[in-house]
């Protein structure tokens, strides 16, 4: 006759380190930012940490699934996070289109000839071509002064240039005695 079979496990999300525990209130919720999967925990470290790109707001948590991505354009690079704030923003020059990202390198830089302001952007669209007249060789830039003035003897009539030789020569017999110049 096992005399434990009349006792009930702390549910799962719950723990007791004590004995003689007699309601269910005896058994202590896992914090937040944690869960645990655990039946009849008898420690705290039963209590796992939410991943990092994830996070819960909510004591007492039982499942992996309760804890929460970060939304697109965001991520966190900690683990135990307890609240959707934790989550950053992808900085001004990058977009990220996915939820539950753990690193600040999981935001995309807008390619070269492009710039973004904005912080937390979700889609490459919010990347910016740079004005005709311009170029601009690298990638990840966060604001239009970023673009190159097309030097005097050149012009370029496109916009979201990348190279300097996206700025057409003047031709033998014109001249342009103008920086940023689009004809």
């Amino acid at each position: 006759n096992d005399e434990s079979a009349d006792c009930i496990d702390c549910q799962a999300g719950r723990w007791a380190n004590t004995v003689a525990n007699s309601q269910v209130g005896d058994c202590i919720q896992c914090g937040l930012g944690k869960y645990s999967v655990s039946l009849g925990a008898e420690a705290e470290t039963a209590c796992e940490d939410c991943p990092t790109g994830k996070w819960v707001g909510v004591r007492g948590r039982f499942a992996l699934s309760d804890c929460i991505d970060c939304s697109m354009g965001r991520y966190i690079d900690v683990t135990g996070s307890d609240e959707a704030s934790d989550c950053r923003a992808c900085h001004a020059g990058t977009w990220l289109p996915t939820v539950g990202s753990s690193a600040r390198t999981d935001c995309i830089a807008c390619g070269a000839g492009k710039y973004v302001q904005t912080v937390g952007n979700v889609a490459e669209g919010a990347c910016t071509n740079c004005p005709t007249g311009t170029y601009l060789v690298v990638a990840g830039s966060d604001h239009v002064s970023d673009c190159i003035a097309c030097p005097t003897g050149r012009f370029a009539t496109g916009r979201g240039n990348t190279l300097l030789s996206d700025c057409t020569l003047c031709e033998a017999g014109q001249y342009q005695p103008f920086t940023r110049q689009t004809i």
